[in-house]
């Protein structure tokens, strides 16, 4: 009698505990990629450290370098972009230190980031009001005023900051 009352919830037991063995795995899969590049990458102790780093690699115009200092996710957007002279000369022309703005641990479905830490600099857009046309329909305004440009900091599984968005 206790066999048959005690066989249903070691099943039960069973099935629960193959269920969290294959989400464990599941998610394993899924970090290793990022878990690798944390370790083989480049990155900082801080932020402005990951930052600094960057601008370095950029100014002795190697960009092989550079993008090592950029999280896995944005390095084949970030490839092409810093191959434009225009864009590389655009980061180079930001300050060399940079203001925080916040810092937070990762949401639950953030896998591959400890914590996001966010930076900014200001600047100030000065004369004339200008519209300008982007092609295929779409306008952009110039207006004067001051402006905040943010970096956003991903602090990896290897515990290094690197590079989310400039």
């Amino acid at each position: 009698m206790v066999i048959i009352l005690l066989l249903p919830l070691v099943g039960w037991l069973g099935l629960k505990g193959y269920v969290k063995y294959v989400q464990y795995q599941y998610v394993r899969e899924i970090k290793e990629p990022y878990l690798t590049d944390a370790r083989e990458s480049l990155g900082g102790d801080t932020p402005m450290e990951a930052y600094q780093g960057f601008r370095g690699a950029l100014e002795e115009k190697n960009q092989r370098k550079a993008l090592k200092y950029l999280f896995k996710d944005s390095r084949d957007e970030y490839q092409g972009k810093l191959g434009d002279q225009e864009i590389r000369k655009n980061i180079l022309e930001m300050p060399r230190e940079l203001k925080k703005e916040t810092e937070s641990k990762c949401t639950g479905e953030a896998i591959a980031c400890q914590k996001k830490a966010t930076y900014f600099y200001e600047y100030e857009v000065e004369g004339d009001r200008e519209e300008y046309d982007l092609g295929d329909g779409y306008k952009a305004v110039r207006e004067p005023g001051i402006y905040k440009n943010r970096t956003v900091f991903i602090q990896n599984l290897a515990g290094k900051w690197q590079i989310y968005e400039i």
